[in-house]
């Protein structure tokens, strides 16, 4: 026979085992995508973050059908590379300004861009790469 107290031990160890382990991702995901927009709009991705916790993009990376790079952290635009709690922005192949234009995108929404290519109508990759 198990003493008591033994028993206990190996019951809590049987339920820690057990019990599911909560795990929380916080990142930076693609969206959207539009690979194939209205006639005279552009294509763009959009990224959100959807945690409570800034993400810092500075130097990521938008790579496959399209090539776009986020600019290095500079102090004089301190937050210009955090991509703010639950915050979406909108990266494309023109100037932020046309981009916002051709859409109604609100001056809230962060706008960057030009990037490189074009996404291919019928299938693309698009991956969003960290600095490291």
């Amino acid at each position: 026979m198990i003493p008591t107290r033994s028993r206990i031990y190996l019951l809590a160890a049987f339920l820690i085992a057990l019990s599911p382990i909560g795990v929380s991702a916080e990142m930076g995901l693609i969206s959207e995508i539009m690979y194939h927009p209205p006639a005279g709009k552009p294509e763009y991705v959009e990224l959100a973050n959807n945690t409570a916790t800034p993400l810092d993009i500075a130097n990521w990376q938008l790579t496959g059908g399209i090539s776009f790079e986020f600019p290095d952290f500079a102090t004089a635009s301190a937050t210009a590379t955090f991509l703010k709690p639950f915050e979406r922005i909108v990266v494309a192949p023109s100037q932020p300004a046309d981009v916002r234009a051709a859409y109604g995108i609100p001056a809230a929404v962060r706008v960057f861009g030009p990037w490189s290519r074009n996404l291919d109508d019928n299938g693309d990759r698009v991956t969003l790469q960290d600095k490291n």
